[in-house]
């Protein structure tokens, strides 16, 4: 599944899919900070690449500067209202 993770995530800006990051995980997040990045997506090393049960977590940026108006745009998205060029994928396999 991770290949086809990796496969699903490329050509996006904004999204990287990273190999396993072990015994870092406190550097990485002050990389994610001090690039205003908007956080990072990431489950146990051993967790399975599925939706239910829910093993995945986010670990946000508090100091993230672009979230302002992030809310009403993906309110506006959800209500079919705005429906730009966004590819839907579904990991589900």
């Amino acid at each position: 599944m991770g290949r086809r993770l990796r496969r699903l995530t490329r050509g996006y800006a904004g999204l990287l899919f990273a190999d396993q990051i072990q015994g870092s995980g406190i550097e990485l997040y002050q990389a994610i900070r001090a690039r205003d990045l908007e956080g990072v997506v990431a489950k146990h090393r051993l967790g399975p690449y599925a939706a239910t049960p829910v093993t995945w977590f986010k670990v946000l940026n508090p100091d993230y500067t672009q979230k302002r108006g992030r809310k009403d745009f993906f309110d506006k998205f959800r209500d079919g209202k705005e429906r730009n060029d966004v590819r839907q994928s579904t990991i589900s396999e």
